[in-house]
């Protein structure tokens, strides 16, 4: 009955509103949101391989 009662609240052209969307600000927000993650897993990383917990789990040959 609750699917019922919602079905009015799409009412819009979908295509008005996926044309009034700036899409290059969208992408380029999207862009340093997923460089600002890359450079935290990069930042992660570097700190584990520098941690000397690191070299305890580590063979030499490694």
């Amino acid at each position: 009955m609750r699917l019922f009662n919602q079905r009015k609240v799409g009412k819009g052209d979908p295509v008005k509103y996926l044309r009034g969307i700036n899409w290059q600000d969208l992408g380029k927000q999207s862009a340093t949101e997923v460089k600002n993650i890359v450079k935290g897993l990069r930042d992660s990383l570097d700190d584990m391989s520098t941690s000397w917990h690191y070299d305890l789990l580590l063979p030499d040959a490694a």
